[in-house]
């Protein structure tokens, strides 16, 4: 099933304050390398596209196109934290190779239980903190940067636990640069359980 978009999503102000210290504190945790923060669009790693032409006088030359090698990336889930019906599960990327990797200013998330995959809606960004972040566009050789995601896991109708739990979760940094890794499925208060219900997931840049 194809990630749906939706409209930012606004925490209340009583959740903004009770999830940002353990934020700071799983971003500050992830090491990240803050390496080429411009706003443009996403690079295209790896795409071949057709390149511009440009004339001089009567004459014209070709600007050669430029191929980045694949990414060679690794993912850590680093720990959870949670207050006013919202979890926040924090991760950790590293480039594993010794070239730079250009990365989306958002990754983006896919769940899965037992291969089955979950509905996801993904909204980029969380309003109330990017003001003290700063997103990485770029990961240098052996860098570590690190994101955040939140997610409501209990019905707020009977309180309980919503359904699906997600077994394994995928990560898309970048057109040639997708990373997999398992969950836990077993209760612990350092890394929670994923599953959001609704599939509604609030995630922040890379930083």
């Amino acid at each position: 099933m194809q990630i749906a978009r939706v409209s930012r999503w606004r925490a209340p102000r009583r959740v903004v304050l009770a999830l940002l210290g353990a934020t700071a504190m799983l971003v500050a945790a992830c090491g990240a390398t803050a390496a080429g923060r411009a706003d443009h669009a996403r690079p295209t790693t790896g795409a071949r596209s057709k390149p511009p032409r440009a004339r001089v006088g009567s004459a014209s030359f070709t600007t050669p196109a430029v191929r980045y090698r694949p990414c060679r990336l690794s993912l850590r889930y680093t720990g959870s934290t949670g207050g006013a019906g919202v979890e926040s599960a924090g991760f950790q990327v590293r480039n594993r190779s010794t070239t730079a990797c250009p990365l989306y200013r958002y990754p983006l998330i896919s769940l899965f239980d037992h291969g089955r995959r979950i509905h996801v809606a993904q909204t980029d960004g969380a309003p109330h903190l990017e003001p003290v972040l700063h997103p990485v566009r770029s990961l240098s050789g052996g860098g570590r940067a690190g994101f955040v995601f939140f997610y409501a896991p209990m019905n707020p109708g009977n309180g309980r636990r919503c359904r699906p739990v997600a077994t394994a979760l995928e990560v898309r940094f970048a057109a040639e640069a997708t990373v997999q890794i398992r969950l836990p499925t077993a209760l612990n208060p350092l890394r929670e359980q994923i599953n959001p219900c609704g599939g509604g997931i609030s995630v922040t840049p890379l930083q």
